[in-house]
């Protein structure tokens, strides 16, 4: 299951506060070095591709604007892309206490938690986006992997038929549903895999993430058990 980061644009106030930066910046003296504005060192971070240079520029951001909550959700996305996890963890944090109704950190912060297995902590977070953002689709998605991970299936296929219900073409969802059922062992969860894998297949998940035959594979060998 991709467990995927969701990467802030720069806030209104962050703007706002970008151009009284920069006017405060026109009325200095001229220096011999032009200094970027904490909203460019954001948007230089936000198109960067390297993990290590997207960490530089928000920090930059934030050295700039103490209270950039976007940039320090940002830099908690990159710092797990390098693998420091407790970074991003506490990236995250101050994210959070700046701004309390951020659904996305609270997401971000969950797939931290998850990856570092911290299953409770995860769905803590997860289970605080949805609150924020009923409509948070692969929030749900992530929380039903959690669960499952937990051993409560019936939560988790609620929580990834909900994702479903969300977002139809969602084929992660359907490819979760579908690991799901799988385990389960009886007749009618085996149709209901085979038809989850199936519809992931179909919306090109197969393709996209590069396990078309293994799927293929999983609906073969449920076919067999029926």
């Amino acid at each position: 299951m991709p467990l995927e980061a969701v990467f802030h644009p720069a806030s209104t106030s962050a703007r706002r506060a970008a151009v009284a930066q920069q006017a405060a910046a026109g009325a200095a003296p001229a220096v011999g070095q032009e200094e970027l504005t904490a909203q460019e060192w954001f948007e230089n971070g936000f198109n960067a591709v390297d993990p290590a240079e997207k960490v530089r520029c928000y920090a930059e951001a934030i050295r700039l604007t103490a209270d950039f909550s976007e940039a320090y959700n940002n830099r908690g996305n990159a710092r797990r892309d390098k693998g420091d996890i407790e970074g991003a963890l506490k990236d995250y944090a101050e994210a959070i206490r700046l701004k309390p109704d951020d659904a996305d950190a609270y997401y971000n912060r969950g797939n931290a938690r998850y990856g570092k297995g911290d299953l409770e902590g995860a769905l803590k977070d997860y289970a605080e986006a949805i609150r924020l953002k009923p409509d948070y689709a692969t929030a749900y998605n992530n929380r039903g992997a959690a669960r499952r991970d937990k051993g409560d299936i019936e939560g988790a296929l609620k929580d990834y038929a909900e994702a479903i219900r969300l977002k139809p073409d969602d084929a992660t969802a359907y490819y979760n549903r579908g690991l799901t059922r799988r385990g389960e062992g009886n007749p009618a969860s085996t149709k209901a895999a085979i038809a989850d894998f199936q519809k992931y297949l179909d919306l090109g998940g197969g393709i996209r993430d590069g396990d078309q035959a293994k799927v293929e594979q999983f609906i073969r060998d449920l076919k067999n058990k029926l």
